[in-house]
């Protein structure tokens, strides 16, 4: 029996979900659908008439309530003791107010905002004109991955909204059902489920507003950064890796080029991850509000922080590059990007006119590759270490959702603290490597051309190939080092998140061993300076 009492409605509720399925893949007046944007604009198509059909729905029950009002009315005045005059009366209030239904919906709204015109503000569409300059030269690269997945995502804020306007709407009516109960049974029905579906009702209808406020809660409401790039747009432009832009044109034909279309063709992957933070925020936020109304109607069964986690945590994501820039000069302050003595250029020389021209050789080579590579890595290396750190610092938001039962994964657990303080760290890494090098080796810049203090019995040109190799090695272990202070902070992060197979020594030996290689020279001053024997090794302007 328990079955049957419930199978219309299944069949119902089926019925209305394959036809909303079919809506978004043919739509009703559209073609096949070819992408995400077809599909949501075919269901929004399809469903523009839904609030139509509630309103009308609305209407009907008004007019039943109106006529049992009536009768209840005639049945109090004949057996005033049998028929309470409430039940009439609110009968015929609630069908008043069905028949008003927009009045009802400016009251619920205007209850929520009372200040017309306040909207979310839109996503600046004209971020970092100068990398979008830059990204032309590329054409087909990965940008044009990312552009497409982001136009192809663009209509689900439009659709989110829309679906949050329809849970207005229903929970509006579904509010004065409520009350009407709560009349007719003397309370069994609390006060309070009227109340929190009419408040809902009211987020939902003025749903921007409410994203306002999420998103104010975490960032300044002057916020530049907010809602623009902050310090996400100064490492799309190179500003914040160390050197600046790639050293080595985009079109030539080297190992340095391909390195540095590899930076170049993923400058606005950031873009991509800001759109689907802002999209996931818009998500978290109607969850939010719907977790404040089971929170309401269940407190023993949902807590009050669900549902207030998830609308902070919706602000945060909308506010995702102010985060980053928070995150990032908690962790940088005024520690200034490295830098350090190599010039490009200075080892090419050798195949265009330097001392061995023409000599050739392994040496030659050996320059040359480390010449051609040596920049563009290093901006390269900071490129990743600054999409991975936002990576994490997203995931790290989308933590404080999660129960304090996920242990360190939860929202106040080692895993998501250090989550936070990796990603910082990756976003930050060119001052976290001046940072290392400082407390190392005081001297901020990073000596990585040698000079042979002992020559006796070397010509000039044999002089200069052997500092070329050797700056040559300096400058691949330097590489090296800052790989490895990278993966320092990944198996730091492991460790926290309880991984069995990564140790806190592990993490330490590589930051500290990356550190040294990042500083070799002067970590070979350090040696000859201990040793005594300053007066045949190396010296580092």
């Amino acid at each position: 029996m328990k079955n049957n009492k419930y199978s219309h409605k299944v069949l119902i509720y089926s019925a209305l979900l394959f036809n909303f399925a079919i809506a978004m893949i043919i739509g009703a007046d559209s073609p096949l659908a070819q992408d995400v944007t077809d599909l949501v604009d075919n269901a929004g198509t399809s469903a523009a008439s839904l609030p139509g059909i509630v309103t009308g729905g609305g209407y009907i029950l008004a007019t039943i309530f109106g006529s049992i009002g009536l009768v209840k009315l005639k049945a109090h005045v004949e057996a005033p003791t049998s028929v309470e005059l409430k039940i009439p009366v609110i009968n015929l209030l609630i069908s008043g107010a069905l028949l008003a239904l927009p009045t009802m919906y400016d009251v619920f709204q205007n209850t929520i905002n009372p200040v017309d015109g306040i909207g979310f503000r839109e996503q600046d569409s004209n971020v970092l004109s100068e990398a979008g300059n830059a990204l032309a030269r590329i054409p087909f690269s990965m940008n044009a991955i990312f552009g497409n997945i982001g136009t192809s995502l663009s209509t689900l804020p439009g659709l989110a909204t829309g679906v949050s306007y329809l849970l207005g709407i229903v929970a509006g009516i579904a509010a004065l059902l409520k009350l009407k109960a709560h009349v007719e049974t003397s309370g069994q029905v609390a006060l309070k489920e009227s109340v929190i579906r009419a408040l809902i009702s009211g987020a939902f209808l003025t749903i921007p507003f409410i994203f306002e406020v999420v998103f104010t809660t975490v960032a300044d409401d002057g916020d530049t950064a907010g809602m623009g790039l902050g310090v996400m747009g100064a490492n799309m432009l190179g500003l914040s890796s160390e050197g600046g832009a790639c050293p080595v044109n985009l079109f030539s034909n080297s190992l340095g080029g391909v390195i540095c279309r590899m930076w170049g063709g993923t400058l606005s992957f950031p873009l991509l991850v800001k759109s689907f933070a802002y999209i996931c925020g818009i998500f978290v936020a109607i969850w939010g509000l719907l977790k404040v109304q089971e929170h309401v109607l269940k407190p023993d069964q949902v807590t009050v922080w669900e549902g207030v986690s998830r609308l902070l945590v919706a602000g945060a994501l909308f506010a995702l590059p102010t985060m980053m820039s928070v995150i990032y000069n908690t962790v940088a302050g005024f520690v200034p990007v490295h830098t350090n003595t190599g010039v490009l250029g200075s080892i090419i020389s050798f195949f265009t006119g330097g001392p061995a021209a023409g000599g050739g050789g392994l040496d030659a080579m050996l320059g040359g590759l480390m010449a051609d590579i040596f920049g563009p890595m290093t901006v390269l290396i900071n490129w990743f270490g600054f999409i991975a750190g936002g990576v994490l610092i997203f995931i790290g938001i989308t933590r404080l959702m999660k129960s304090a039962q996920e242990g360190a994964r939860g929202p106040g657990g080692i895993g998501t603290i250090i989550t936070f303080a990796v990603g910082g760290a990756l976003i930050a890494f060119s001052p976290m490597i001046t940072a290392l090098t400082t407390s190392l080796f005081i001297n901020p810049v990073t000596t990585v051309q040698s000079e042979l203090i002992y020559t006796a019995g070397l010509e000039g040109d044999e002089i200069a190939r052997i500092q070329a190799v050797v700056d040559a090695i300096i400058k691949f272990v330097y590489i090296l080092g800052l790989i490895s202070v990278m993966r320092g902070f990944f198996i730091m992060r492991k460790v926290a998140e309880g991984d069995s197979q990564a140790s806190t020594m592990a993490g330490m030996t590589h930051m500290i061993g990356g550190a040294i290689a990042v500083n070799l020279g002067p970590m070979i001053v350090a040696v000859q300076n201990t040793l005594g024997i300053t007066n045949i090794g190396l010296g580092f302007g």
